[in-house]
């Protein structure tokens, strides 16, 4: 394939016209550009001779580097190169094979039918993974399409285009293209036939198989790459010759302002009783989600609702894990965030939830386990935990979407009675107003997806917790926040900390619920 363009690379130009003409043809993709992207580098992938490269780099804002495999093209490009268009480096290369040197580039412009170029399914999946790939986060694509309307027909027929007279270096000559629609058998490639006939009537043949992709074909690839925004733009819509599919690659999310409260939630309800987020395990067992067919047609689809457990392996949390695999039908999401700190919780932590993990895949069905960590060993002050885990939700929860196609449906971290009402006793609640910074935690992290929920499950005592949980279950908690540890590399409760005094009354048998 990469020489099938060889021959007519000294006159392809010409069949453009001149460079007026040429700016006309390729400037509406350059607009859908400058749409997306103030500056940056931009990858031209089957640049040709450098056309639209040219046209890109003329704006001064972009660096721009354009690739052909074919060898005669890059060589034609670097010859009729503009001057004073110092931003454009040509290489010859293969998508299928970049080159590692090239770098990251905030946007990617395929030429016209770049997938349809490439011999088989596998080859065209493996270019689109390449070329996303190559782009930052955050970074678009363009890849405009040869028509696909021939899949509809049945029987083969072709069409030529009308002559154009054009002018190679003082000599006429006349160019035409031909397609061939292979019909019914869909496997069989499309054929493109590039004809120049010179004044003496010398004809110079160029044909290349095309294998065009459907729009439904490449939209399912990008989505399961997990590109988001996308969206197919017609000739009508953006002046160009061809349709174009845009997209972007996760990343670099514009967060939400966090400077105002939008939940101005009162922490805790006057009364336990009206817990405004308490949810039962199995309160929603379903849910709907829209999606669309390759048609592009809106297909609503029942499924399981997505529940995500912040868990620390303390008694609240799996608690929390524990029920809602018993009771709900939900599927499950196990998070640990590790909040690694000088006294090494985090890898007292770490060990029981392994433990913790794989009990209770054993014990009741399986679930995802996901982990992820901040490295609090060096900060001059804390905030709030509960801020950082909501943070870390609204990312889970996106993070999914880009997978799943759509949020998770809620989330809730461990709590118990005890430390409610203990929140509840005190006479200022203006530091303690944290739950509104949570929500907009989630939500600043979840974006541009909606958020997932918060709720809580009935807050019950904590001998209650333990006495649902099983006492197997319970020893492979664990609660201590500074643990002591032993030369043989073991971590101990150090029996001091707030947790260790409160599990030390509750394993005693001693009331902890004030009257």
């Amino acid at each position: 394939m990469a020489a099938a363009y060889d021959p007519m690379a000294s006159w392809y130009a010409a069949i453009h016209g001149d460079k007026h003409e040429v700016l006309a043809h390729f400037q509406p993709l350059v607009d859908l550009l400058e749409d997306r992207l103030e500056k940056g580098r931009v990858l031209d992938v089957g640049c040709g001779i450098g056309l639209m490269s040219r046209v890109i780099a003329a704006s001064g804002a972009y660096q721009v580097v354009g690739i052909d495999p074919s060898e005669a093209s890059i060589q034609e490009a670097r010859r009729s190169q503009a001057a004073d268009v110092a931003d454009i480096e040509y290489r010859q290369c293969d998508v299928l094979n970049l080159d590692p040197e090239l770098g990251q580039f905030d946007a990617i412009i395929c030429t016209n039918g770049l997938l349809a170029h490439l011999e088989d399914e596998s080859a065209r999946e493996a270019a689109v993974s390449r070329l996303i790939e190559r782009l930052s986060p955050g970074g678009w694509l363009f890849l405009p399409q040869y028509d696909t309307a021939w899949l509809l027909n049945e029987e083969a027929h072709s069409q030529f285009s009308l002559p154009r007279v054009c002018e190679d270096g003082g000599q006429p000559f006349v160019y035409l293209r031909r397609t061939t629609w292979p019909g019914r058998d869909h496997d069989l490639p499309q054929e493109l036939e590039m004809l120049r006939i010179d004044d003496d009537g010398a004809v110079t043949r160029v044909e290349v198989p095309l294998k065009p992709v459907s729009n439904g074909q490449l939209a399912k690839r990008l989505q399961a790459l997990n590109m988001e925004r996308l969206e197919w733009l017609a000739p009508e819509q953006t002046g160009y010759d061809a349709p174009v599919c845009i997209c972007r690659k996760p990343g670099q999310e514009t967060l939400l302002h966090y400077g105002e409260n939008w939940y101005p939630i009162t922490v805790h309800p006057a009364a336990m009783e009206e817990n405004p987020f308490e949810e039962e395990p199995g309160t929603v067992r379903t849910s709907l989600s829209v999606t669309r067919t390759e048609g592009r047609q809106r297909l609503v689809t029942r499924r399981k609702q997505v529940t995500l457990v912040m868990f620390s392996g303390g008694i609240d949390s799996v608690y929390a894990l524990d029920r809602l695999l018993r009771e709900s039908d939900d599927e499950i999401i196990a998070h640990h965030l590790h909040m690694m700190n000088l006294e090494g919780r985090d890898r007292a932590e770490d060990r029981a939830c392994r433990e913790i993990i794989e009990y209770l895949r054993h014990r009741h069905r399986d679930f995802i386990y996901t982990e992820s960590a901040v490295d609090r060993r060096k900060f001059l002050g804390f905030g709030m935990d509960d801020v950082t885990v909501a943070f870390e939700a609204g990312a889970i929860s996106r993070s999914f979407a880009h997978v799943r196609g759509h949020s998770v449906d809620r989330w809730t971290t461990g709590t118990c009675l005890e430390e409610e009402l203990e929140d509840l006793s005190k006479e200022d609640l203006s530091d303690d107003e944290h739950l509104g910074h949570m929500l907009n935690a989630t939500e600043a992290a979840s974006f541009p997806h909606l958020p997932p929920r918060y709720f809580q499950l009935p807050i019950i005592p904590k001998a209650d917790q333990m006495a649902y949980m099983g006492q197997e279950l319970v020893d492979l908690c664990w609660t201590c926040r500074t643990p002591e540890w032993q030369a043989d590399g073991m971590a101990v409760e150090c029996g001091k900390c707030k947790t260790c005094e409160l599990m030390g009354l509750v394993r005693s048998g001693q009331q902890t619920i004030p009257d």
